[in-house]
């Protein structure tokens, strides 16, 4: 018998009809008769007359913060884009600047020559 096959005899062992014992029918009817507990209501104490407005405070000064971060990053995210927009203006600056005097180089080696 296979580790499977065991652990099916022991679920069918476990979900096999069993009587009920002794008694079980009058414990069930005696339980019926018994007035029904409900679980005790939660009274609002002065503790959570202080702690609702605390906690308040506390998500308020948290959201702020969160909306003061997003801002920032938002400023610097933008800062950077400008950043690297004059990067590489600056970048093409001097290829324009190192075209340029190559072609006076060009120039002057030219009339040098000729000379």
């Amino acid at each position: 018998m296979n580790e499977f096959q065991r652990e099916e005899e022991l679920l069918r062992q476990g979900l096999r009809r069993r009587e009920p014992r002794d008694g079980f029918a009058n414990r069930v009817l005696a339980r019926l008769d018994e007035p029904k507990r409900s679980a005790p209501v939660a009274q609002a104490s002065w503790w959570s007359w202080i702690m609702a407005p605390a906690m308040a405070a506390v998500l308020i000064a948290v959201l702020g913060l969160g909306a003061l971060q997003y801002q920032r990053v938002g400023r610097e995210r933008q800062q950077r884009a400008k950043a690297e927009q004059a990067l590489g203006q600056f970048a093409r600056a001097m290829e324009i600047t190192a075209s340029k005097l190559e072609l006076a180089q060009t120039r002057v080696f030219r009339t040098r020559g000729q000379q």
